[in-house]
């Protein structure tokens, strides 16, 4: 990841000019994500790194349908190592 100041120091750390597109998203002023943006001194580079951080651990799968899945496993294997009795149903 390349972090610069300009467009220009972009494209003079690459060699190339770098094609940028602006996404705008909605965020309700009181939502735990408004008060974590609201702490960040570089808002574009937490964001940038947030979803860095994101691809790395998902790759580029829904989002949203990984984590509910991570946690559904995660879930079911907390309850398999809480219950005494992992037999699924089998005979003892």
């Amino acid at each position: 990841m390349i972090f610069a100041n300009t467009i220009d120091e972009v494209s003079i750390k690459l060699g190339k000019k770098m094609a940028f597109k602006q996404v705008n998203f909605r965020v309700d002023d009181k939502s735990e994500i408004y008060r974590w943006i609201k702490y960040q001194n570089n808002k574009t580079a937490s964001i940038t790194a947030a979803l860095t951080s994101a691809i790395e651990e998902y790759g580029y799968t829904d989002l949203v349908g990984a984590i509910i899945k991570q946690k559904a496993s995660h879930d079911n294997t907390g309850r398999l190592l809480r219950n005494p009795d992992n037999t699924h149903g089998k005979e003892k």
